[in-house]
């Protein structure tokens, strides 16, 4: 399986951005920084690619122009590599990326089902069921018996918010 963090691109500025932490434990993450009027070419091939079985991690209240007929649960039978597309971004910016990226509406939603309480603190206004980028890969690795390298990403970011907040 592949993970795909499309990025905002002020993410990339920010120390606080979980996605680095992804990236540490997953080195094949692909990281696409998200652009309105340029979507990545290499994410879009990657969707049209026969061998790919693609899945947006968004919540479903938010997917709003979503097609009924499109899955949303936990794959089950994949005709082919699983790639997980994480919006890498605040809420307020992750609505907009979708909102404004049609090239998404036509993916399968990934359902997380029930997620734990989040225990990113390092910034402000976080709304409760909202994960950072690092707990929802980490919600997905359960998800898919990966739980060796789950239990090692959210040690990993428990480590990282003890680290930022020393800063």
């Amino acid at each position: 399986m592949t993970f795909c963090l499309l990025t905002h691109q002020t993410e990339f500025y920010k120390s606080t951005n979980t996605g680095q932490l992804v990236k540490e434990l997953l080195p094949d993450t692909l990281i696409f920084e998200w652009s309105r009027v340029e979507p990545p070419e290499q994410l879009l091939d990657r969707l049209a690619d026969t061998d790919i079985d693609p899945w947006l991690i968004f919540p479903e209240h938010f997917a709003i122009y979503h097609s009924a007929e499109l899955p949303r649960a936990a794959p089950q039978n994949r005709s082919g590599q699983p790639l997980f597309i994480v919006l890498d971004a605040t809420w307020q910016q992750a609505r907009k990326i979708y909102r404004q990226s049609p090239y998404l509406h036509n993916l399968p939603l990934y359902d997380l089902g029930e997620v734990p309480e989040s225990v990113y603190t390092l910034r402000r206004n976080q709304q409760a069921g909202h994960l950072c980028t690092a707990e929802v890969v980490a919600c997905v690795l359960g998800k898919e018996s990966q739980l060796d390298k789950q239990i090692r990403l959210e040690r990993s970011l428990v480590q990282f918010i003890e680290d930022q907040r020393m800063r």
